[in-house]
């Protein structure tokens, strides 16, 4: 999902750069490396040169938003601090936290939630393999399951 590469990509090209940010710096350092959002083997360097691609961030945004107001849910979840894990072995109390209405859309139901560590870690050896190596995880709410399958 575009937006999901856009908001954890470290590293981009020149063209989603221009594509999805705003050059903000005088210079940059290039490598060749692979970027991050389109996934070709170019120069790269880091998002905060194109201002963290908050252009196509926001765009994006709008157009999940408008596309299904339910799916949205995650956008919104990320922005919040309104729900720590205790206890992670808690899965119940993930599951009946991820159990509730759309954020964006009172009257929809949320499809889940998007677990994060309140403290960014990258973990190399999840980097090797499974995206860029920061740890996340989605609760599914079993009542949007139920309704539209899976």
């Amino acid at each position: 999902m575009l937006l999901v590469r856009l908001t954890t990509a470290d590293l981009i090209c020149s063209d989603c750069g221009n594509k999805y940010g705003k050059y903000s710096v005088g210079c940059s350092s290039f490598h060749i490396g692979t970027c991050e959002v389109c996934g070709k083997t170019a120069p790269v360097t880091e998002v905060r040169d194109f201002g963290y691609l908050q252009n196509g961030i926001c765009a994006e945004k709008l157009r999940v938003k408008q596309q299904s107001k339910g799916v949205a849910d995650y956008i919104a979840i990320l922005n919040q601090a309104d729900f720590i894990v205790t206890d992670p072995d808690n899965i119940d109390e993930l599951v009946m936290y991820a159990t509730r209405n759309s954020m964006i859309s009172k009257d929809e139901m949320a499809e889940g939630i998007v677990i994060r560590t309140i403290n960014e870690k990258l973990d190399m050896q999840m980097a090797q393999g499974f995206g860029n190596g920061r740890f996340s995880f989605k609760v599914i709410n079993p009542e949007y399951l139920l309704k539209h399958g899976g």
